[in-house]
């Protein structure tokens, strides 16, 4: 195990930069996807606790729904008696009379009447029962006699007379009071079942006097309640209660409040989101406007821990292992983003050491690594041209000042040499002879001078020793006119810019059988330029050739036999100026015959003008 820690640290101990890359990331991701899980975490505990509560809610409403049917039921049956008048008189008739009295008088009606169509009560109110299948008893109270008469689902029935069994009932079911109650009661069932009953009281008066007479008191089984609760049993988590607004249990669904009032009543109402109740707990509460009872759904905190603990449980066992997935590749990522990094770094050593010759392998990935990739083989490649270029370079320039060595012994041996003929032709007589040579000496002087720039006064002089060398030459047959503004003189042109110009036209276009040669030289400055015009009288240059110096003049590469001191003195003019500069001609052939050459340059002096890296002059 520490041999391979060791390898481990050993391997990846010198890629710091991986290293932090790999360890940012993983802090990127696990704060993430930490961060996420919190806020998912959140997210489901505050909707799982709603949830739960949503359901509560859902079964108060649907309970408050089924007490708002039972007042429909009540109103409907209350209605029906009411509505009757032979059914309304006979109660009343029952609640008033003794039970002796009151069966007198329906055997006496019955014997009257030869009929059984007499409307009785004691018949109809079986009739309520298919009104609402939660019916479980209607009892009727009778103030004037207090007696109670009770019938149930099962049409058993039976007197509660006066005395002590009667007054315990009214005390039980009414609190006592001998006028009207209203609302909802409690202790429930009246025939002594063991039954969860409700019941609803409702007022009979003689429609005739008004006369408060008794009760009618429909009680239902809390079986209706069950019912509801249990669509969502398996759902819904802690009890729920319907208190009167006195605090007795109408039902729990915990059987744990039957028969007594619930000890935490008072505490339902609180503002707070939590209530202290047996336990910490939450608490939907409603109150039925019908009958003035609450309905509350009481959730324990604990019971919504519980899910709590299930939900971060569950969010941990997939966090973990998401953060583990996303860890291994992005140190797999990183190991692909190592070996190629290791490629660049190899291929750097290889540089390092000379190998010229390295290149990295292009991935085909197209992202970065891959331009740097390309970028090191272009610099590679690059390197290996400049260094052969610079060996060559050195060689040549090794050469050059081999030569320029040579030709330091040389003029000098050549110019001795033409001194000496021309005073032996001096001293003979022969004075042209003389001035010929005179002139050639001078001309070969100028030539070996190692300036690249002179004045455009030195290059006219220049011209004009040449010119008179071919003066004496051909005598009476060629002259000259040279006329350069004064302004330009000290102006720099690159030297021999003008004289292989003449030289062309003494080659080639100087006619001999004319006595009328002539070559003028003109030079003016144009704005911010110097304007040379050189033009002559010769045999001119028919239309193809002419062509074809031009074509020589703008591509030189493709023409480097024709007219190579044109293209030469163009060729350094641009290769310094720029391209907007340089050397054009114009020649026609015949009567008029002749050739213009025209040359422009900037007006530089010669301190404007720089040597560059590669040795050749250009502008500042």
């Amino acid at each position: 195990m520490n041999k391979l820690g060791f390898s481990l640290y050993k391997r990846y101990s010198k890629k710091k930069l991986l290293i932090k890359i790999f360890i940012l990331c993983s802090i990127v991701i696990m704060v993430s996807l930490l961060s996420l899980s919190f806020v998912i975490t959140s997210h489901l505990l505050q909707t799982s606790k709603q949830k739960e509560l949503d359901i509560n809610k859902q079964v108060i409403n649907n309970i408050n729904n089924y007490f708002t049917e039972k007042r429909i039921t009540t109103t409907n049956i209350l209605k029906q008696i009411y509505g009757n008048s032979d059914l309304i008189a006979d109660l009343v008739r029952f609640l008033s009379l003794d039970s002796a009295d009151y069966w007198t008088y329906r055997i006496d009606n019955f014997v009257e009447n030869s009929s059984n169509s007499s409307t009785s009560f004691t018949n109809y109110v079986n009739s309520f029962y298919f009104h609402d299948a939660d019916i479980s008893n209607i009892i009727l109270y009778s103030k004037k006699k207090n007696f109670f008469f009770i019938t149930s689902d099962e049409f058993a029935s039976k007197y509660c007379i006066y005395g002590s069994e009667a007054n315990s009932l009214k005390k039980k079911m009414l609190g006592g009071k001998d006028e009207g109650y209203k609302g909802v009661l409690t202790n429930m069932p009246a025939d002594g079942s063991s039954k969860n009953l409700f019941g609803v009281a409702s007022d009979i008066k003689d429609p005739d006097t008004l006369d408060y007479v008794g009760q009618i008191i429909i009680s239902y089984d809390t079986k209706g309640i069950d019912r509801l609760y249990n669509q969502y049993k398996d759902d819904i988590k802690g009890y729920l209660l319907v208190l009167t607004k006195d605090g007795d249990v109408i039902y729990d669904s915990s059987n744990r409040y039957y028969g007594e009032k619930y000890p935490y009543f008072n505490k339902l109402f609180g503002s707070s989101e939590i209530h202290m109740l047996d336990k910490k707990s939450y608490v939907n509460i409603e109150s039925s406007s019908d009958y003035g009872v609450f309905i509350a759904g009481i959730v324990p905190e604990g019971d919504i821990a519980q899910e709590t603990k299930k939900i971060k449980n569950t969010n941990f066992f997939i966090t973990i292992p998401l953060i583990a997935a996303s860890l291994l590749l992005v140190y797999f990522g990183i190991a692909i983003f190592s070996r190629r990094t290791k490629g660049i770094m190899d291929a750097m050593e290889e540089l390092q050491k000379g190998n010229l010759s390295v290149r990295i392998q292009d991935d085909g990935h197209g992202d970065e690594l891959s331009l740097i990739a390309k970028s090191f083989n272009n610099m590679c490649s690059s390197l290996e041209d400049y260094i052969q270029k610079v060996y060559l370079s050195e060689i040549k320039q090794k050469n050059a000042e081999l030569a320029a060595l040579q030709s330091q012994i040389n003029p000098h041996f050549l110019y001795n040499t033409l001194e000496v003929i021309r005073m032996r032709a001096v001293s003979t007589g022969m004075n042209d002879v003389g001035d010929m040579i005179y002139i050639l000496s001078r001309l070969f002087h100028n030539s070996v001078n190692q300036e690249t720039i002179v004045t455009v006064s030195d290059e006219i002089d220049q011209c004009r020793l040449y010119l008179q060398l071919f003066c004496i030459r051909y005598v009476d047959k060629f002259s000259y006119t040279i006329n350069v503004s004064d302004d330009i003189l000290n102006y720099s042109i690159p030297k021999f810019s003008l004289q292989p110009i003449i030289e062309n036209y003494i080659i080639h276009g100087i006619d001999m059988d004319s006595s009328d040669n002539k070559v003028v030289v003109k030079g003016f400055k144009d704005k911010e330029n110097i304007v040379f015009i050189i033009e002559d009288n010769g045999t001119g240059i028919d239309e193809e050739k002419l062509d074809t110096i031009k074509n020589a003049l703008e591509e030189p590469d493709k023409y480097p036999s024709s007219s190579i001191g044109l293209s030469n003195v163009n060729e350094r003019l641009r290769l310094i100026y720029g391209h907007q500069y340089g050397l054009s001609i114009e020649s026609k052939t015949g009567r008029d015959s002749g050739t213009s050459v025209f040359i422009k340059i900037p007006a530089l002096l010669k301190e404007d003008l720089i040597i560059n890296d590669e040795g050749i002059l250009s502008r500042r």
